[in-house]
């Protein structure tokens, strides 16, 4: 229905699930990974999914790596644009690099994976804080942090 009606672009948050249904969908679908990705699956990701655009979850260097090596294997010929989830939670059940490593990470993604587009940050607060302002207060402040390091 949402494809009939114009949508194109689509999430999926299982490595297994995209990579099962996108080959038998349009391929003018951007998909949008939102799960956490693990350093091992970015392979099977990147090669499976020809149109994948965005993974909206990298929360490590080794993760970018992978991404970047993935992105080169199958030949991308656009840069995979990435997002860097920051753990502004402190929770122990999510995922994401401490805030004190955002501009580590983010450098990281630019100067060394040519292959991949740093487009932003992201985090989760935490499920039903009724004051959820202190987890994307600290998110902009990394924000400003990146940017500054990377001169934008």
């Amino acid at each position: 229905e949402a494809y009939a009606a114009g949508q194109r672009s689509f999430g999926e948050n299982y490595v297994k699930e995209l990579v099962g249904k996108a080959p038998d969908l349009p391929s003018d679908i951007e998909w949008h990974f939102i799960g956490m990705l693990q350093s091992n699956k970015a392979k099977s990701l990147v090669a499976g999914v020809p149109n994948l655009a965005v993974v909206e979850s990298v929360h490590s260097t080794k993760t970018a790596t992978a991404l970047q090596k993935a992105c080169e294997a199958a030949g991308r010929s656009d840069p995979l644009r990435v997002m860097i989830q920051v753990l502004t939670s402190g929770e122990d059940s999510k995922s994401g690099c401490d805030p004190s490593e955002c501009v580590g990470m983010a450098q990281h993604i630019v100067e060394q994976c040519p292959a991949l587009q740093l487009t932003g940050l992201m985090t989760i607060g935490k499920f039903g804080d009724p004051n959820p302002e202190p987890y994307f207060a600290l998110l902009q402040q990394c924000r400003g942090r990146v940017a500054q390091a990377l001169g934008v």
